[in-house]
């Protein structure tokens, strides 16, 4: 009776080894970062929206670029390939396939081509799942923050260098992949200012509204000692753009230094502050060609995802 008590037990062990094998794994976690793809979407439409009534093509242009590709890149950097094919065609493509089948003079096509391209980034965010993987190195950071602008380019009327003070709105957008403890993205900045009646020195100063816009777009490499949160340190090579109500819009190069401390909110994100230095020197046209340079001090808060 031992034995056979015995010979059952070592048949129902052996039974169940193929039986649990069989089992079916667990489905996969899915992840959704849609929500990066609309701060991308509606930055974009933002900046174009400054654009127009700021009279900048330039900016305009950078909102456009922003609003059509941003999501491509941020669907790029979670390794959602279909997605990032099909994220221009979703937030660009339709809206403007309905304007070119209606017609632009058609008030009622045309609201509806603008009525889609306001929520075109939700549509592309519903694209936004990923399966789970903690070692993806993504990484996207947005941060805004207030900025100290100081530029010295030529003043209106007397053809002489003049400089502006002015406080304004820093804004960044960053999208790439964590290295082990290195960051490599690409980053998009913007410094926007918008007074009245600002003051040049020596000339005497202008009337009505006045906007500048500097905009950097390139590389940055960040070094963060530790994993989650911490302190950090980076910089960014860039070309400079720097757009004004005039004819001339100078571009040039940019190099801005950063430094900050990320408070881990998650895992994979955090909150942070980073005060960040950027000097751009551009070429201009007007007086003969000169050149116009811009220091910019910043203060930014971001969050981010890695």
């Amino acid at each position: 009776m031992r034995h056979l008590l015995s010979l059952c037990v070592v048949s129902a062990v052996l039974l169940a080894g193929p039986l649990t094998r069989a089992a079916p794994d667990p489905p996969p976690k899915r992840t959704y970062y849609g929500w990066q793809n609309m701060i991308v979407g509606y930055t974009g439409l933002g900046l174009m929206a400054h654009g127009y009534f700021a009279g900048s093509n330039a900016v305009m242009i950078t909102g456009a670029s922003t609003f059509t590709l941003g999501g491509s890149f941020v669907h790029a950097a979670h390794g959602n390939v279909p997605a990032a094919i099909a994220s221009p065609f979703l937030t660009a493509g339709i809206p403007l396939a309905t304007l070119a089948a209606g017609g632009v003079t058609d008030e009622a096509v045309l609201a509806l081509g603008v009525l889609y391209a306001l929520s075109a980034p939700v549509v592309d965010g519903l694209l936004g799942r990923v399966v789970d993987d903690p070692d993806f190195p993504a990484f996207t950071r947005v941060g805004v923050g207030v900025a100290r602008f100081r530029a010295r380019h030529p003043a209106a009327g007397d053809g002489v260098l003049a400089a502006t003070t002015q406080f304004g709105m820093g804004l960044e957008l960053s999208v790439g992949a964590r290295i082990q403890q290195f960051v490599v993205a690409a980053t998009l900045l913007e410094h926007i200012v918008a007074f009245e009646q600002p003051g040049f020195a020596p000339v005497a100063p202008l009337t009505g509204d006045t906007s500048f816009t500097l905009a950097t777009l390139g590389p940055t490499i960040e070094w963060h000692p530790q994993r989650r949160g911490g302190p950090f340190v980076g910089g960014t090579v860039g070309i400079a753009h720097f757009a004004r109500q005039t004819d001339d819009a100078p571009v040039g190069a940019a190099l801005a230094v950063h430094a900050g401390y990320d408070f881990a909110t998650s895992a994979r994100s955090s909150v942070g502050l980073a005060l960040r230095l950027l000097y751009a020197s551009m070429r201009t046209d007007e007086y003969g060609g000169s050149r116009v340079q811009a220091f910019t001090p910043a203060l930014m808060v971001s969050y981010a995802y890695r």
